[in-house]
């Protein structure tokens, strides 16, 4: 997918969620943000946890991260696992700015720590208040101290 793209090639369809709140660091269009290991989901976010149904997947939520959490320690703390396709269909500006201010604009970037919100007390390097999809894969373990992510997250597989 092209640098300016709401979706990737191989993400599902744009979800419609409604606006959830919060803030997330990290910023597009400048640098890359520094990584943790794992690059398979992320999260982070500057408050609390917030849940919100995504109406086109079944027992999937949106959950905003706190700032330096990734999206598999979110979505558990909610008795939730993350999901690659949850993250995939959230990685566009328009489900970022249902749930994130994103007053310094929505970009594309690259970044295990994303879809997420950089943060607005952020070092300015970071881009504050800026709102970031990622051009690269999608993951649940990525976080960053800037960010704060917005995940996607369904039921967990019950124990047999």
């Amino acid at each position: 997918a092209a640098a300016g793209d709401d979706t990737t090639a191989d993400a599902a369809p744009a979800l419609d969620v409604a606006a959830v709140g919060g803030r997330g660091p990290q910023q597009a269009g400048q640098r890359q943000a520094p990584q943790q290991d794992g690059a398979q989901d992320g999260a982070g976010r500057a408050g609390g946890v917030e849940v919100k149904a995504l109406p086109a997947a079944r027992d999937t939520r949106a959950v905003v991260a706190r700032r330096s959490e990734s999206c598999d320690d979110a979505c558990l703390r909610e008795g939730f696992a993350c999901s690659l396709q949850g993250l995939r269909a959230l990685n566009n500006c328009e489900s970022l700015k249902a749930h994130f201010a994103c007053a310094a604009g929505c970009e594309a970037s690259e970044g295990t720590d994303q879809p997420a919100e950089v943060v607005p007390d952020a070092a300015e390097k970071w881009g504050p208040k800026r709102c970031l999809k990622t051009t690269g894969p999608v993951s649940c373990v990525g976080k960053h101290e800037a960010t704060a992510r917005l995940c996607g997250c369904e039921q967990a597989a019950a124990a047999a």
